[in-house]
C-alpha cells in the first residue's frame, strides 16, 4: 500500500506516498522524494492536510535479502516473500552452489538484484536454503534471517552470562 517518509529534517512533517508513487521502494529504504506542490491561495480540502509526494530515487536499500517460500511456475521458479510488505513474488533462476538442494515449498533466502519498475516482478538469486517450513528450527532460522539477526552471541556477552552463574 501507501508509504510514509520520515524526513531527515526534523522541521519537515511526515510525507505520505501514495501506492502508485512508491516506485520500487521497500519498507525502511532510504529514498529521495519530491513533495507535491499545492496551489497557493486555495483552501486545502477536508482531510487533505497531509503532505504527499513521490519517490524519485532509492538512495539505499535497508534490506537486500528476503526470506520466502520457493515455488515453480510453468516456466520459471519464484519465491513468495514472507514479509507482507513485499508486494511482488521474486523470480529466481535454478539455484546453484547453495550447499543444500532446495525443494519446492522450502524456505529460502534470496538476494535481490536490480529492480527498476514496480510494474514488473523483481529478480533475485537464492543464496541459502533454510529447509522445509515444518522442519525443526527452520521457522526460527527464517525469523533470524528476515531481521538480519546474528546466529550467535558475541564472546563478551557469553562471558558475562557465564560470570553470573547458573543459580537463581
Amino acid at each position: 500500500g501507501k508509504g510514509f517518509l520520515r524526513p531527515d529534517d526534523a522541521g519537515v512533517k511526515e510525507i505520505m506516498i501514495p501506492e502508485s508513487d512508491t516506485g520500487t521502494a521497500l519498507h525502511g529504504d532510504r529514498v529521495l522524494v519530491r513533495r507535491d506542490v499545492r496551489a497557493r491561495g486555495l483552501r486545502p480540502e477536508r482531510g487533505a492536510a497531509q503532505e504527499t509526494g513521490s519517490v524519485i530515487r532509492i538512495l539505499g536499500r535497508k534490506r537486500t535479502q528476503i526470506v520466502g517460500t520457493l515455488q515453480r511456475g510453468r516456466q520459471f521458479l519464484y519465491v513468495i516473500p514472507d514479509d507482507p510488505r513485499m508486494p511482488h513474488d521474486i523470480y529466481v533462476p535454478e539455484p546453484r552452489d547453495v550447499g543444500r538442494e532446495p525443494n519446492l515449498g522450502d524456505k529460502v533466502v534470496v538476494e535481490l538484484q536490480e529492480w527498476k519498475s514496480r510494474h514488473t516482478n523483481p529478480e533475485g538469486e537464492i543464496i541459502e536454503v533454510l529447509g522445509a517450513p515444518d522442519e525443526e528450527g527452520v521457522d526460527m532460522l527464517s525469523v533470524l534471517r528476515q531481521y538480519e539477526m546474528p546466529l550467535h552471541f558475541p564472546k563478551p556477552v557469553l562471558a558475562e552470562a557465564r560470570a553470573i552463574g547458573s543459580t537463581v
